[in-house]
């Protein structure tokens, strides 16, 4: 649910929204991957509250896949990373600042059955 302390984006996002994020936000919550000028402009939109935890959470498209957009956020604070289509974590290497991680549903190769 939406309210001025978790803002949801979703395509197609309404980015002139975004100007100034409310004071009372503590989180976004990007829920589908965006192309990487869409991302470029959160980023933006965020740079100024490095606080405001970044959520990244698939609905039912699994189209996350990988965490390079991280390279827009390069001072961000606090990162939830909840996808089930996740194939690397090789993107967390452009936080540089990262203070809270979380990282929750990745899928793993099944287990060999094999002796």
């Amino acid at each position: 649910m939406e309210s001025p302390e978790w803002l949801v984006i979703q395509p197609p996002p309404a980015f002139a929204m975004l100007g100034s994020l409310d004071p009372r936000c503590g989180a976004v919550d990007v829920r589908t991957r965006l192309p990487d000028d869409d991302f470029a402009r959160l980023a933006e939109a965020m740079r100024s509250r490095p606080d405001v935890m970044l959520f990244i959470s698939e609905d039912y498209e699994d189209t996350i896949g990988d965490l390079e957009f991280l390279r827009y956020f390069p001072w961000l604070d606090r990162l939830s990373v909840s996808a089930r289509s996740l194939q690397s974590l090789a993107g967390l290497r452009h936080l540089t600042y990262v203070r809270d991680l979380y990282l929750n549903g990745a899928r793993r190769p099944p287990a060999s059955r094999s002796p």
